[in-house]
């Protein structure tokens, strides 16, 4: 619901043997970032503000500044 705090999580890894740095999560499909708590296991609180349609993505950078693509992300709506 609209107004209503709900945690997001996940989990990174990073592929080429480095270690994660750090997680960014968006809540507008990519238009913005925000730091997520954590690393390999991360979590982000969020109160949305507005009813309707969200697609909510994350993605992680290495302790070598390699920044991952984020993925399609996944669809939530807002009521």
């Amino acid at each position: 619901p609209r107004n209503t705090a709900v945690t997001i999580t996940g989990s990174a890894a990073d592929a080429g043997g480095g270690v994660v740095g750090g997680v960014e999560v968006s809540v507008d499909g990519g238009a913005s970032w925000h730091p997520a708590n954590g690393r390999e296991s991360w979590s982000y609180s969020w109160t949305p503000t507005q009813s309707g349609a969200v697609t909510i993505r994350s993605r992680a950078v290495d302790d070598s500044a390699n920044l991952g693509a984020p993925g399609a992300g996944t669809n939530v709506t807002v009521q």
